[in-house]
């Protein structure tokens, strides 16, 4: 048995109304006590590892397993150990997951804003 499992963690956002309709985290699991710590990325703390209930925050929240690989390990462990702040656009908890499991950091939410307002724009120009 493997002594850390790993998963991708979601749920709806605490107290944003608008924007991002998900917060994303990476989840361990510490197989010999059972215990769940979450990596995640707030406005308040930034790039943290909290526990499950605070992630949860008491919502509804969906897993879903991910390949514990020594690549996802080592970017784990990177970002527990060199944190950075919140930043909506450069920096929020999707880039922090992405960071984890592709090592790449990228938010599909502020691409696809990116790319709406971006076309948005272009009808507008193109208008006057």
């Amino acid at each position: 048995m493997r002594e850390v499992d790993l998963f991708r963690v979601r749920r709806p956002p605490v107290d944003i109304p608008r924007g991002p309709k998900i917060h994303r985290g990476i989840a361990a699991r510490n197989n010999r006590n059972g215990k769940v710590v979450v990596l995640h990325n707030t406005p308040e703390l930034g790039e943290h590892v909290g526990s499950f209930e605070e992630f949860a925050a008491g919502l509804s929240w969906m897993a879903e397993p991910i390949p514990v690989t020594g690549d996802i390990v080592r970017r784990f462990n990177f970002v527990t150990e060199n944190p950075r702040g919140y930043d909506l656009l450069i920096n929020n908890c999707e880039h922090t997951a992405t960071a984890v499991e592709e090592e790449t950091r990228r938010s599909p939410t502020i691409a696809i804003i990116g790319i709406v307002g971006f076309w948005a724009f272009l009808a507008w120009a193109s208008s006057e």
